[in-house]
């Protein structure tokens, strides 16, 4: 079996969830594949000449190649891939679809989010780029073989939208990497640390939700935001019982032993395709709040249950934040652990095996 994955790549430690995904199944998919290659696209237009993505080509391992439009058509002849991944839709990769018909290769095509949803519902793009980005969607909807998607929600959305049927839709995880840093709770009377991860600007991160929530609880918090968006008066927003700590995006391990120094990660998006930083958290043993739009809500164990907020609503937040507050140190433990021992059902090698499970099937049909 040859497999191409096309989409974003970056050697560094601190990426996109996106990207993190892709690296990490395609380093875990060698596995299972006998010859599987990367190839990324000069897509930083401030750093790279119109001559480097037209014809630019960079070996950047054994594996993973960075080109233009013409060596990507010239390797995907001569390569003759049997499946090609899109790990994400740009321009610059629908060129696959007219060389298809010729080469007989499938394609898949992951959704991270849906545009056509998101763009309804949460928008902040002009309309050449709002067009631009619902036409990939709609071009990648119609001509891959197979569709990934992150939750159930999303599969109905798809086909809703795109007329697309259901057995050529396929909800896929996640993953998570174990990492042996492991939250303990004790009882204190200190200040509740929470923790928020994610870009606060946007509306769907529901970062309002959480500050409207903590204004009306009679307790001190630590908030600490992990965030690339930092704003000089971001602190004008914050209420006077919240004591805020702002944080970079931190590499996986540095994330790892912040969230063992918390209580508790709160997730109030209003739209959140899976909820990777939530997962992570998990492994860590660290609690959790998410509202069911959260992708990963549909997957937890029946313990979690009253950890989830029903309407993203501030009151509905407050509530389950002083069920949290007044749990034992023994209780918060007993569901650290539960967490933990969910989170090993999603390490990068199960998740692999489940992609290169639907890679045989695709190619059988």
């Amino acid at each position: 079996m040859k497999v191409l994955f096309l989409g974003s790549y970056n050697n560094s430690e601190i990426v996109p969830a996106p990207v993190k995904v892709s690296k990490n199944i395609f380093e875990n998919l060698k596995e299972y594949v006998s010859d599987i290659k990367f190839i990324t696209y000069f897509e930083d237009g401030n750093r790279y000449t119109r001559r480097q993505k037209l014809f630019g080509n960079e070996y950047l391992s054994d594996s993973v190649y960075r080109m233009g439009i013409f060596p990507l058509i010239i390797f995907v002849v001569k390569y003759k891939p049997d499946i090609i991944h899109l790990t994400n839709a740009t321009a610059f990769y629908l060129i696959i679809f007219l060389l298809k018909p010729f080469l007989g290769f499938k394609v898949i095509y992951t959704f991270h989010s849906i545009i056509k949803y998101y763009l309804k519902y949460y928008n902040r793009y002009s309309f050449y780029l709002r067009y631009r980005f619902l036409l990939i969607e709609k071009i990648v909807s119609k001509y891959s073989d197979q569709l990934f998607v992150l939750n159930k929600k999303e599969k109905r959305y798809v086909q809703r939208y795109y007329a697309v049927p259901s057995k050529r839709i396929s909800v896929v995880d996640n993953g998570v990497t174990d990492i042996p840093i492991k939250k303990i709770y004790a009882d204190n009377n200190d200040k509740t640390k929470i923790i928020f991860v994610g870009d606060w600007s946007k509306k769907e991160k529901g970062f309002d939700i959480l500050l409207e929530s903590l204004s009306i609880i009679n307790r001190e918090f630590l908030l600490t935001v992990c965030s690339a968006n930092r704003v000089e008066n971001f602190n004008d927003e914050i209420p006077s019982n919240v004591n805020l700590e702002i944080l970079p995006p931190l590499d996986e391990i540095e994330l790892r032993k912040i969230f063992a120094k918390n209580d508790l990660i709160v997730c109030p998006s209003r739209y959140e395709s899976f909820g990777l930083a939530l997962l992570e958290a998990m492994n860590a043993g660290l609690l959790f709040i998410c509202s069911n739009t959260v992708g990963l809500a549909e997957r937890l164990p029946l313990e979690f249950k009253p950890f989830l907020i029903a309407m993203n609503c501030p009151n509905k937040l407050k509530k389950i934040i002083e069920y949290f507050l007044r749990l034992s140190a023994d209780e918060r433990n007993i569901r650290s652990v539960i967490g933990k021992n969910f989170s090993q059902n999603f390490l990068w090698k199960r998740i692999s095996v489940h992609y290169y499970s639907i890679y045989k099937e695709l190619l059988k049909g």
